[in-house]
């Protein structure tokens, strides 16, 4: 079990952010594509900011529990364990009531550092987003800190989840046209 404490950067230039993280001393630790499900019942859970997600990471799947809140940054107590089977673990939550109201393929570039980690993620499906950089630490001063190293303090920085971000562009878009 562990606690997150994150920010999101949106719009970021992907190439000038990975070669900040590398001069700042940020180890690349996963580069790859993601697809992640998201369940609920009902809308039980996330009613009460609480987040069951499926993911498949390269060859490895994991199963995710997060009670988030919202403050300035977004906070989370996670509970995150490995299974040996996507399609599986699938239909076991979906024999026990879950939908899958959310599906989610993005690509992504995960950094580690001594005061936290960066990742740079570009969502694909449900709909093309640019790309955005989650900063996330153990405390919110270290976040900030990784942000302004990165020279991203007057970017757009928000402490969305994942699918308050596909909403945003999602409204962003019928708004254009």
């Amino acid at each position: 079990m562990m606690k997150e404490i994150e920010l999101k950067v949106l719009e970021v230039n992907a190439e000038t952010v990975k070669g900040k993280l590398e001069k700042l001393g940020f180890k690349k630790v996963f580069e790859g594509m993601i697809h992640s499900c998201y369940f609920d019942m009902n809308g039980k859970l996330r009613e009460t900011g609480r987040v069951l997600r499926l993911r498949r990471r390269g060859d490895t799947t994991l199963l995710t529990y997060k009670e988030v809140t919202y403050e300035r940054f977004k906070k989370a107590l996670e509970i995150e364990l490995e299974v040996s089977s996507f399609d599986e673990m699938k239909a076991i939550l979906e024999r026990l009531g879950f939908k899958v109201y959310l599906r989610v393929t993005k690509h992504r570039i995960s950094y580690k550092g001594k005061d936290g980690n960066v990742v740079l993620d570009t969502i694909i499906e449900p709909i093309k987003i640019p790309t955005y950089a989650e900063i996330e630490s153990s405390s919110s001063r270290k976040v900030d800190k990784i942000i302004r190293k990165l020279g991203l303090s007057d970017m757009k920085i928000v402490n969305w989840n994942e699918e308050t971000v596909i909403n945003y562009y999602m409204n962003t878009l019928r708004k254009a046209d």
